[in-house]
């Protein structure tokens, strides 16, 4: 009976220890999970120091510690430094103690250990326990402890639990550690991103260029000042605000505004159109502008950008340089039409004292009553009148001789207005209006007098109903852009002669050429096409200007320049003038 109740206390103390070791491993579990954790977030400012000393206050439950440190790795240089301490009076000791673990590396040895290691002090009847602070990607540190218990005394399982709690601490120090790292590389992309925006405001303020964005219906979503001024706004708000639809109120032709919407459909994009726009208050200006159609990830069109350059000097300097060649060609084909003619007009003036002379020799031997006399008068006023032909030939190529006296232009133009009201229609009213202190000229009256009446002439044959026949005489200095549009002119004094009547007028292609030899509007039978040739010519042999404008029933004007006669220069009788200003 006995050995039944010792067997009986036997089962009853084995199946008390099994229960005791299974609460041990229930504790110890449970033990392992909440020292696997930490009360705070990693997003609550997390350091270093708070880890640490939470990672010492678990491991003071597992095992009795009289002190406790924590030395990390400096990534600069892989060296150890104590970052934690506990009590504080036990710093210069670990130090000396840490100091020679490591110079007799110790310390190398223990941190490829996957447990913990009990070491005795050098300096003390202690021990140590230290164990590595090891994370998945890198030796962070190593723990070193003071034990306060007899090593024997401590359980298996808190080794464990201690090696578990340094393996949280580490991968806690880690995860800081990229949180950090993802907290600084954050802040420098928006840094990056802020810089970034103020660089691109800044260029788009300052652009030298139009910027706009547009919604795909012509809407304007943003424009840069630059954009604003050009189209006569005084803030790119206000052209916002005003300017709703991009075709109708920029466009000056709208063809142009669709062939634009055209090319973004099919290409994109449409690169340096050359297009006239026109301004807030309705005015045209030339214009080079480029588009681009932005798509999102569906390639639905979302906004269109542009660029656009006001390119209306650019323009007028083409066109300038174009009227300059034009003139500069018209000029070059004058000069050798009169050098052609002068050479044709001295051969034929010899012939023409030859045939005179001929002729008078007859006449001279014939009867009055005699039935040829008749027919050699009329050849003798044909060669009169071909010599007047070889004469305005010669003025026209400079080669006439000038007799050249000072002269006052006005005196000229009474003279010219005697004739004139004599020889053309009364339905003409003739109106002077001379400058009373106009300056005087050096020229050859006699040419002058015939450019008068070459042009009044010529005005009141534009005027067969009637009209008025308008005389003008001023004194004038030539500004800067007279002189551009006119190279041969100087920046001097000048006198004035303005010849404009309210006839038919010409259009721009007549006007071109009425200064040509043998050009002229005139019926068959009615003009030589000389007049206006050998105004010109007398005009530039005096160094003069001349320049006509007329439009289809708007009258003709011509205006010609005179120099103003300067004392002390005596020109001579045969000097050619430089070249002058023609046709339109």
């Amino acid at each position: 009976m006995s050995q039944v109740n010792d067997e009986i206390r036997r089962l009853e103390e084995e199946v008390r220890f099994l229960r005791e070791e299974r609460r041990k491993a229930v504790d110890s579990l449970e033990m392992a999970a909440s020292l696997g954790r930490f009360d705070r977030s990693l997003g609550e400012n997390l350091n270093s120091g708070f880890i640490l000393k939470e990672t010492a206050t678990k491991l003071k439950t597992l095992i009795r510690f009289k002190a406790l440190s924590f030395y990390l790795v400096d990534e600069s240089d892989n060296s150890f430094y104590r970052a934690y301490c506990d009590p504080g009076d036990y710093s210069q000791f670990f130090h000396q103690e840490v100091s020679q673990l490591i110079d007799n590396h110790t310390f190398a040895w223990i941190l490829n250990r996957t447990g913990p290691v009990i070491l005795p002090c050098m300096n003390r009847k202690e021990n140590f326990l230290l164990r590595s602070l090891s994370s998945p990607s890198r030796i962070r540190g190593m723990f070193v402890g003071i034990l306060d218990q007899e090593k024997m005394s401590i359980p298996d399982t808190s080794y464990s639990l201690v090696s578990i709690v340094l393996l949280s601490s580490a991968s806690a120090l880690e995860s800081i550690e990229t949180y950090n790292h993802m907290r600084k590389l954050n802040q420098e992309l928006e840094n990056y991103a802020q810089h970034t925006e103020r660089l691109y405001q800044d260029v788009f303020e300052n652009a030298p260029v139009g910027i706009f964005w547009t919604s795909p219906d012509g809407r304007f979503l943003k424009v840069n000042p630059c954009c604003a001024r050009i189209t006569g706004f005084e803030s790119p708000q206000e052209m916002m605000q005003e300017f709703h639809d991009m075709g109708e109120k920029l466009y000056l032709n709208l063809s142009d505004r669709e062939n634009h919407l055209t090319l973004l459909g099919k290409h994109g994009h449409v690169q340096n159109s050359e297009i006239l726009l026109k301004r807030r208050d309705g005015r045209p200006f030339w214009a080079l502008i480029s588009i681009r159609a932005v798509r999102n990830q569906d390639s639905q069109v979302v906004y269109h950008d542009g660029f656009l350059l006001d390119i209306t000097e650019r323009k007028q300097a083409e066109e300038e340089k174009e009227k300059l060649q034009a003139h500069l060609l018209h000029v070059h084909k004058l000069e050798s039409v009169g050098t052609l003619a002068g050479g044709i007009a001295h051969d034929f003036n010899n012939l023409l004292q030859a045939m005179g002379g001929n002729i008078e020799l007859v006449l001279q031997d014939k009867s009055e009553d005699n039935p040829d006399v008749e027919r050699l008068k009329i050849v003798a006023q044909s060669i009169d009148r071909a010599a007047q032909l070889v004469k305005q030939l010669l003025l026209f190529s400079r080669k006439a001789k000038t007799q050249r006296k000072m002269v006052d232009l006005n005196q000229e133009v009474k003279r010219a207005v005697l004739v004139l009201e004599r020889t053309i229609p009364r339905m003409v009213e003739i109106k002077l209006d001379l400058d009373r202190n106009l300056r005087m000229i050096k020229a050859d009256p006699v040419q002058v007098e015939q450019v008068l009446l070459n042009l009044g002439s010529n005005a009141s044959c534009a005027m067969p109903d009637g009209g008025r026949l308008v005389i003008k005489t001023e004194n004038i200095s030539l500004d800067q852009k007279f002189v551009k549009n006119h190279m041969e002119a100087k920046t001097t004094e000048y006198v004035l002669l303005t010849v404009s009547d309210t006839g038919t007028g010409m259009d721009k292609e007549t006007v071109k050429h009425i200064f040509d030899p043998f050009f002229t509007t005139k019926e068959v039978g009615k003009g030589t096409g000389l007049g206006l040739a050998s105004v010109y010519g007398t005009v530039k042999n005096h160094k003069g200007h001349i320049v006509c404008s007329s439009k289809p029933g708007k009258g003709t004007t011509f205006k010609i320049y005179w120099p103003v006669a300067i004392k002390g220069i005596d020109d001579s009788t045969d000097e050619s003038g430089s070249s002058l200003s023609g046709g339109n």
